[in-house]
């Protein structure tokens, strides 16, 4: 009787876990179609400041802080 229970509260989980997985499928399609975009804003970055900054001996440290921008940003240019 235990197994019994056990197995279908797992098949009940399972329905609801697919129920959401539709919804949310439905939910982004909807968005795109009124035309928003998803996710995080674009970051404009000035990659000749970024290197100049540390063409002038500014750390990898220094540069995002003064320039707003995170330090993987700033590696992945002067690195380039």
């Amino acid at each position: 009787m235990g197994k019994m229970v056990f197995t279908v509260s797992g098949a009940v989980a399972e329905l609801e876990r697919n129920i959401i997985g539709e919804r949310v499928t439905a939910g982004l399609r909807r968005v795109k179609k009124e035309g928003k975009t998803l996710g995080r804003p674009r970051m404009i970055v000035d990659r000749e400041r970024v290197r100049q900054l540390h063409g002038q001996g500014n750390s990898v440290r220094i540069i995002p802080a003064q320039l707003g921008l995170t330090k993987y940003i700033v590696h992945s240019i002067v690195a380039g």
